[in-house]
């Protein structure tokens, strides 16, 4: 036999229409969106093993120690140059300087003086890069165009006007042209912040005046080894990388290289420029390698936060930067936006899958280790490639189809249930109505006393439940029940001969123990029916059935404990054999029997009232009492 299969058509609607909205919204970010992507991004940087330093770079410190031996900051320009003559006599290949000299030691007016001079001669003995301030609030600046640009050996297809490009500087601050033009090369010190406030990337190239102009990182690599310059690549973008000798860095669309910071205790040998000046520095911590001179004292330092810590001085960030040109690895960040979307469409596509081949709780794991996969692989994919791409879109319409989608499940579950109780009440009320049938077809009266009783227990319950101590026996799942089986409680009269059941003269007593056994009849009926449905042991107790017996095994039981079957009295009867027992007899005086003519409905109320503490339970006849109006009329009482 073939089984229907749960429609599965509402799942892919509504997984298409979510995965379809979560491309859009990967497509084209909101701010906010953007912010967490970058927060993802810092938190997979973290993960990561440390990254070794090339073992290059050296950082020579001006720090509390060195202002301490030394005196404040700035100090005279002699001490500055002996800071760097020292540095070069120990043999670096080339020296960036974190430091701006855009002002002059003299007053303004005056003549160079002899410490400005000093400088410029120290500078013009060594491998020295000065730095200067790129301007980018359209203030001209006072320094003129940087001394050094960039020489871009080639640009490759697609860096067209129009497109990004290294961002275009309005002025420039620092250095003094006696001490650039002394140094040889010089670089710019600009590093801005992503919108969270966190510095991610450093730029390598900026634009002045047309022309384009290194870092000071680059320019300090570039002085080191002797490159002639840089090639660029561009995409239809813009920029993709910058080839640097044998190295290619990528790069963004404007030029700016991702860094993989390390935390502080970084790798990079540290120096104090009091050690320096006081020659106790031994030369093979410097020869040979790159040196960046620049503020860590408290109070001087420039510092920016960063995915690793929240404060970096400048000059560290300088650098990494160095060393990442020198070690070649750099995240690709952010990533491809096609990428991206082709991701999260996927995924969305997957949890329909899922959703709809799996049951809810394979469904709900299956979704949480492909969530799990995707943030380890994006981690591993940062880590080996340095290809940064973001799982927390992918994994977060994973989690979010999921979820909608087991929303609709239950939904859809929800209704098919929905639909089953219903097929299951008809096919009750199918079952009762059978049953009933099969007294109809015994005897006429029978069958329509049958149907008179569902209507009187219904509206004796709804008066019962108005009294508190009643309220929650006859709640109204359980009236609606009793007026359901009502009809059953006569049922064992199929097992009575038809010429005792239809007999118009009185019984014998041995006629009457025969017409006594239906309730035997009756209730032997309803354990067998239940036995061979094999419901019992553990669902004995279904309240339907439970309720049938009641009615069925009690209601010819009265409360002074002369009814029969076994003699019960009181509150020893249950509540609905009770109310079973008024109906029954009141709809036996009212109807007409082959035995008997039937008696006018207020002498029926007369006979009931008078049986109350005996015959009947005294709360039940007064609830019959405020309805019994309603059956005179055979309507149903109207309660609430």
């Amino acid at each position: 036999m073939n089984r229907r299969r749960p429609r599965r058509w509402p799942l892919v609607a509504a997984g298409a229409v979510l995965t379809a909205l979560w491309g859009g919204l990967v497509a084209a970010p909101p701010e906010g969106v953007a912010h967490l992507e970058l927060r993802a991004y810092d938190a997979l940087l973290r993960s990561l093993p440390p990254t070794p330093a090339t073992g290059e770079v050296v950082i020579v410190e001006i720090d509390d120690r060195s202002l301490a031996a030394l005196g404040r900051w700035p100090w005279p320009r002699r001490t500055v140059a002996d800071l760097l003559d020292r540095l070069g006599g120990l043999g670096p290949r080339a020296v960036g300087i974190d430091v701006l000299f855009a002002e002059g030691e003299a007053p303004p007016g005056e003549a160079e003086s002899e410490g400005d001079r000093a400088l410029a001669a120290a500078l013009a003995r060594g491998p020295f890069v000065v730095a200067y301030q790129l301007l980018f609030d359209g203030t001209p600046g006072a320094g003129g165009a940087p001394p050094h640009p960039l020489a871009v050996a080639a640009v490759e297809a697609g860096a067209g006007s129009g497109r990004p490009g290294p961002l275009a500087a309005d002025g420039v601050l620092g250095p003094r042209a006696p001490l650039a033009r002394a140094a040889g090369a010089s670089g710019f010190l600009n590093a801005a912040p992503d919108g969270d406030g966190i510095l991610r990337r450093v730029p390598l190239i900026l634009a002045y005046g047309g022309r384009w102009y290194p870092s000071l990182a680059l320019a300090t690599v570039l002085r080191a080894y002797g490159h002639p310059g840089v090639a660029a690549r561009s995409g239809p973008g813009g920029l993709t990388s910058l080839r640097l000798g044998d190295a290619e860095l990528p790069v963004d669309p404007w030029g700016s290289l991702p860094l993989r910071f390390r935390s502080p205790g970084d790798g990079f040998q540290r120096l104090s420029a009091e050690a320096v000046l006081a020659g106790r520095v031994d030369p093979g911590a410097v020869r040979g390698r790159l040196v960046l001179v620049g503020a860590t004292a408290t109070g001087l330092r420039e510092s920016v936060a960063t995915p690793v810590a929240p404060w970096m001085a400048g000059v560290e960030v300088h650098a990494h930067a160095v060393d990442s040109l020198l070690g070649g690895y750099a995240p690709r960040y952010p990533g491809s936006r096609l990428g991206t979307v082709l991701l999260v469409l996927g995924c969305g596509a997957g949890a329909v899958a899922i959703a709809v081949l799996a049951r809810p709780g394979p469904a709900a794991a299956c979704l949480a280790a492909v969530g799990v996969a995707g943030v380890l692989g994006a981690r591993w994919l940062l880590g080996s490639a340095g290809v940064f791409v973001s799982p927390l879109l992918p994994v977060a319409a994973l989690a979010a189809n999921g979820a909608a989608l087991a929303l609709v499940q239950l939904y859809v579950g929800e209704r098919r249930l929905g639909r089953q109780a219903h097929d299951l009440a008809v096919a009750q009320r199918l079952m009762l109505q059978s049953l009933a049938s099969l007294a109809e077809a015994r005897d006429t009266e029978t069958g329509e006393h049958l149907l008179r009783t569902s209507r009187y227990v219904r509206s004796l319950c709804l008066s019962l439940a108005q009294e508190p101590r009643f309220r929650r026996v006859l709640d109204g799942d359980v009236i609606e029940l009793a007026a359901s089986l009502a009809p059953l409680h006569d049922i064992g009269k199929v097992g009575v001969p038809d010429c005792v059941l239809r007999k118009p003269d009185r019984l014998t007593p041995e006629e009457l123990a025969q017409v006594q056994g239906h309730v035997g009849h009756g209730l032997a009926a309803i354990e067998k029916a239940e036995a061979r449905a094999g419901v019992g042991g553990a669902v004995a107790s279904d309240q339907l059935l439970r309720l049938a017996k009641e009615i069925v095994a009690t209601h010819h039981e009265r409360w002074d404990g002369e009814g029969y079957p076994k003699r019960l009295r009181g509150e020893e009867i249950p509540v609905l054999g009770r109310v079973m027992a008024l109906v029954d007899v009141y709809d036996a005086l009212t109807s007409r029997r082959v035995y008997k003519d039937p008696v006018a409905h207020g002498e029926a109320v007369r006979e009931i009232a008078a049986a109350s503490g005996t015959q009947f339970d005294p709360a039940v006849v007064q609830a019959f009492l405020r309805v019994e109006a309603d059956w005179a009329r055979g309507g149903e009482a109207s309660q609430a």
